[in-house]
């Protein structure tokens, strides 16, 4: 037998058989130990016999060829394809019973968690919707049925590309397993226990990583399958990889066996604890009792020091430790994770020395985190810590952005689309700004905050990024569309709290400046990842198999924004409450402008200003290239050379300007960047040659500083309502998506006359600062007022 052949056998059979003992002693530890069978039990059952079900096909299609890279026979085929439709049919309904099992236990140690048990109910109802849905494709992958058992199908088939089909689902199912990983962590991160308790609970939560990695190499072995397809010259047909299809037989196998090992552990524990309480219950020995109450460790004080004193004090330790082991393994006692956390907060036991308050969560049992006070109470130096850490995340948007521009234009390439359809890409991403920052980042933002809200959008824009995973491998536009929906909508929500909380955290006089800054360190991303991503794309993507290889560029920007999110969430990062901004309000707030509040004026018209000038710069940014190949017909390598010039001028831009406002009222500063952004786009218009590529390069420059001062000033004085302010500020990001009009434009009448439409957008925004400076109930407003206190 085939060397390969007699892995693809004896590998899930191994896997199989460890699965099965841990299904057996899981089983005998809730009859034995717990006494009780419940729905997680039941699913993890279910899942195991489709796993055994699964593998006995593997097995039978050994047999048949599968794995062998040439020497199938003819008749194998049939059987062969047979044994691959009961496959497909198979795999997402035991995963699903999987982890459905692994949610359902969660649930039972979510009581009084609100997020971690809305969360593990989402993902549950996507898990089975998406499991369902998946599982009557597969097996209506053809119509008639019977096709499917077919090598080639007959006349009048109808059958859907199976490997796509495996690919296009392949962003589900990493996504859930990151989501099963990263529920429990927040909980698990506060449950106080020794350290060799809080070992044992995270390597037996963290193994379900081991799947995540599975899964990853699975994808691996279909995307060889779907290379394999491109790459020959005579394209196979989807039965005749019996090779690389041998590879995904194989990896499903072990990723399915390794699930059902990691849904099993925790409830082992209680088996072994009772067979070998030593090796996971910490010793409580009778020198505990006998401590001498004068050591630092007693909570005795000296002057009740006694042997009743300490042996109470030993009971409390003792009865603490077996009520965190017991809660966290044994999910039908009352006891729960958020009890474990809390139960002895609110007990009539004795104190063990200072308590601990909700503010100061206790980190790997040694730390105490103290709540960070107000962002609005922190002075120059306090604030600096929380913006230098916020920072990280404008770089890394910046660089997303850059990045991900770059790969739309190779599709478009790749693809054979037209520069109207890739702007129709761009148009996308910035019309998500129209939805993401209101119904999204809003809500999130008033409830729970900044770091909730920061979250929730990296989380989305993880999504957007695995979905580009079956959109490039289809090449298909409406899946690039909405990949590029879903990216934008998770960055509108994180730029959403990541704006506000710059504008917020520190002196209300150097809003400005410190906005300024972030949005210049977002620029330096955004000057970088071109770079980047024109050297994996001119190196390796050139046709259809180069573009199926750049996904691992995504699944390297996914992975990175979850743990940029993970990490996040256990920060310590400044909030405010709500109520505070009332007491935040700028002197001027009940002005009126014709009977209107002055401060809903300028949040109007700083709307208005901000949807013009983001239609202006990415008008910019989308034509520039086509204006340096009009002006001088250079190639597109050295077109680029010229974009990412514009790109560094506009991160210099961003810290000119927040230079000038330590010297000039930003209301000055924002009408001089107006008018230079003005001048300069009517001179793009105009002039031709290197004096126009200059003239544009300038642009970027003046540019630079506009959206910081705009969305800083619009919110100045709002109060309470600065949350809803800042929501909508962000969304008239979505002036972007008009960069679409000046393609159109730019495909009738030509590049440099395409300019027009950003001087028309650039002078219409120019309203708001003629109003900051010309109205008085406006100039009171917005003027920075000094705090000498918070400026040291």
């Amino acid at each position: 037998m085939d060397q390969f052949v007699l892995a693809t056998l004896v590998t899930p059979i191994v896997f199989l058989a460890v699965a099965t003992i841990f299904v057996a002693l899981r089983l005998i530890s809730r009859l034995l130990v717990a006494h009780r069978i419940t729905l997680s039990d039941y699913l993890m059952l279910v899942g195991w016999a489709l796993t055994c079900s699964l593998s006995a096909v593997i097995m039978f299609a050994t047999t048949k060829g599968i794995g062998l890279r040439e020497g199938v026979l003819p008749e194998w085929k049939v059987p062969l394809a047979k044994t691959e439709y009961v496959f497909t049919v198979l795999y997402f309904p035991a995963l699903t019973a999987i982890k459905s099992s692994i949610l359902v236990f969660y649930l039972t140690l979510s009581s009084g968690q609100y997020l971690f048990r809305i969360g593990t109910c989402l993902t549950l109802g996507f898990v089975n919707i998406v499991g369902l849905v998946l599982t009557v494709v597969s097996i209506a992958q053809c119509v008639p049925i019977s096709a499917a058992f077919r090598v080639s199908a007959p006349p009048g088939a109808n059958c859907i590309d199976i490997v796509a089909f495996f690919i296009s689902t392949t962003p589900v199912n990493i996504i859930t397993d990151f989501a099963i990983f990263f529920l429990p962590l927040p909980s698990l991160w506060r449950v106080r226990l020794p350290v060799r308790q809080k070992i044992i609970l995270l390597i037996t939560f963290g193994t379900g990583l081991f799947v995540t990695i599975i899964s990853v190499i699975r994808t691996v072995s279909i995307l060889h399958v779907a290379i394999a397809r491109v790459t020959q010259l005579n394209p196979p047909g989807v039965h005749d990889l019996s090779y690389y299809d041998a590879y995904v037989f194989l990896w499903s196998a072990v990723e399915l066996n390794l699930g059902i090992m990691v849904g099993c552990v925790p409830f082992i524990k209680p088996l072994v604890a009772k067979v070998l309480p030593s090796l996971v219950l910490p010793k409580v020995t009778s020198g505990l009792r006998n401590k001498d109450p004068t050591t630092s460790g007693s909570t005795c004080p000296p002057q009740f020091a006694s042997p009743a004193c300490t042996t109470a004090q030993a009971d409390i330790e003792t009865r603490d430790i077996n009520r965190d082991t017991r809660g966290l393994f044994t999910p039908e006692t009352d006891v729960t994770l958020s009890s474990a956390i809390s139960e002895d907060q609110h007990s009539g036991a004795p104190q063990r020395g200072p308590r601990r308050t909700t503010s100061q969560a206790p980190l790997f049992d040694f730390v105490a985190l103290i709540h960070p006070k107000s962002m609005l109470q922190m002075s120059g130096k306090e604030c600096l810590a929380p913006v230098i850490v916020m920072c990280v995340v404008f770089f890394l948007s910046g660089f997303a952005y850059g990045f991900i521009n770059v790969l739309n234009e190779q599709f478009r390439r790749t693809a054979g689309l037209t520069q109207i359809v890739c702007s129709g890409l761009h148009a996308s991403y910035f019309g998500a700004y129209a939805f993401g920052p209101i119904l999204v980042a809003r809500p999130v933002l008033k409830r729970w905050g900044f770091k909730a809200t920061l979250v929730t959008g990296l989380s989305i824009y993880s999504c957007g990024t695995l979905v580009f995973w079956p959109a490039s491998i289809l090449v298909s536009l409406p899946a690039f569309l909405v990949a590029n929906f879903i990216v934008g909508l998770g960055l509108s929500v994180a730029e959403t709290s990541l704006d506000l909380f710059i504008t917020l955290c520190g002196p209300p006089n150097y809003s400005e400046v410190r906005l300024n800054i972030a949005k210049g360190v977002q620029a330096i991303g955004g000057v970088i990842s071109p770079i980047v991503a024109q050297q994996v794309v001119n190196k390796y993507v050139n046709d259809a198999p180069g573009l199926i290889r750049a996904q691992w560029t995504y699944l390297v920007m996914t992975i990175v924004a979850i743990l940029v999110a993970v990490a996040y969430n256990f920060l310590p990062l400044p909030e405010v409450n709500n109520n505070e901004f009332a007491n935040h309000r700028q002197e001027g707030y009940c002005n009126t402008i014709y009977g209107i509040r002055v401060v809903w004026v300028t949040l109007i018209l700083g709307v208005l200003s901000q949807f013009c000038n983001i239609g202006g710069q990415e008008g910019l940014q989308t034509q520039f290239r086509s204006l340096v190949a009009y002006n001088e017909a250079t190639p597109d390598p050295q077109a680029f050379v010229f974009l990412d010039i514009g790109h560094a001028l506009f991160a210099i831009g961003s810290f000119l300007a927040a230079s000038a406002q330590i010297f000039f009222k930003p209301r000055y500063v924002l009408f001089g960047l107006y008018l230079g952004m003005i001048l300069f786009s009517i001179l793009t218009l105009t002039t031709t040659g290197y004096t126009g590529i200059t003239m544009g390069l300038l642009l970027f420059l003046f540019n630079g500083g506009v959206f910081s001062i705009t969305f800083t000033i619009s919110l100045r004085g709002i109060g309470e309502h600065i949350k809803t302010a800042a929501s909508i500020m962000t969304m008239a990001m979505a002036g972007g998506s008009f960069s679409i009009i000046q393609a159109i434009v730019s495909e009738h009448h030509g590049s440099r006359y395409a300019f027009s439409v950003v001087v028309a957008l650039f002078s219409l925004g120019a309203i708001f600062p003629v109003y900051l400076n010309l109205v008085p109930a406006a100039r009171k407003q917005v003027d920075p007022v000094t705090n000498e206190y918070l400026d040291h």
